[in-house]
């Protein structure tokens, strides 16, 4: 991390303070809500600034919808797997 300039350092340190403090994916603010990514069942991609941030659900079980997909309102504990660059090299 030491090889990031201090405003993206800011920025990641705003973006998993944000994830840290949000009880589900709802309560992000709008601009981190807004760049959120559904990919696979149980992950998701965050592309913001020059990040790529990879989360996955950390639910054992995780909340499921009547027709059985994941219910992402009421998900509350997230994994952060992988944080990697846009456009590296």
């Amino acid at each position: 991390m030491q090889h990031y300039p201090p405003k993206s350092l800011a920025i990641l340190k705003t973006i998993l303070t944000s994830f840290s403090v949000a009880t589900s994916l709802k309560d992000l603010p709008f601009f981190l809500v807004s760049k959120v990514i559904y990919t696979k069942e149980n992950h998701i991609l965050l592309n913001i600034d020059n990040f790529v941030l990879h989360f996955s659900i950390a639910h054992e079980k995780p909340p499921k919808t009547q027709s059985g997909t994941i219910n992402w309102d009421v998900i509350s504990r997230l994994q952060l797997i992988n944080i990697g660059e846009k456009n590296a090299d």
